[in-house]
């Protein structure tokens, strides 16, 4: 299913064949056709039409190898069950450096998190990101939602750009 290869900068890495992809996606579909899982991946029809699959197919799948010395055989998963109407509460708001302190920012995610609304099944899962692409933006936000950075450092780094999560600001959240 896999085997290592150098990258053109001398770097390892696991390549995962095509072959196993396939075998994860009916694992995913053996998993909500077998077991007792809510059915609630809409595939679009037409523009305005989505149909429910009725097996949570197509999944999201993403391998990544684990580079870490001793580890570089194996693979870190991330299962997360798709909630029903989960893919409409995700937002991307780009705005510029003029919000980045305290009060602006609280007053705009007050705002914006206000616009969510109480339409879907608790429990919500709210991941804020910043400082970064708008394409990892979103999937740093699902990984975070998913509680899979909770490790991430607790500062930044200047140097590396490294991702870190803000306590501090967690807590302000928290408390309004």
């Amino acid at each position: 299913m896999s085997r290592r290869s150098r990258g053109p900068d001398g770097r390892t890495f696991l390549k995962v064949e095509p072959s196993a992809l396939p075998l994860l996606a009916h694992g995913v579909f053996d998993a909500y056709t077998k077991l007792n899982l809510h059915y609630s991946h809409n595939a679009p029809v037409t523009f305005f039409e989505e149909k429910n699959t009725s097996c949570n197919l197509p999944a999201q799948i993403e391998l990544y190898a684990d580079t870490i010395k001793g580890h570089e055989n194996s693979y870190k998963f991330l299962f997360m069950a798709k909630g029903g109407g989960s893919a409409n509460k995700s937002y991307l708001y780009q705005e510029t450096k003029a919000i980045l302190n305290p009060d602006k920012i609280i007053a705009f995610l007050e705002e914006k998190i206000r616009l969510l609304g109480t339409a879907d099944c608790p429990p919500y899962h709210l991941a804020i990101v910043g400082g970064t692409s708008a394409e990892f933006a979103l999937k740093t936000a699902k990984y975070a939602s998913a509680k899979f950075l909770d490790e991430l450092p607790t500062t930044g780094n200047a140097k590396t750009g490294r991702g870190f999560r803000d306590l501090e600001m967690e807590e302000q959240g928290e408390r309004r």
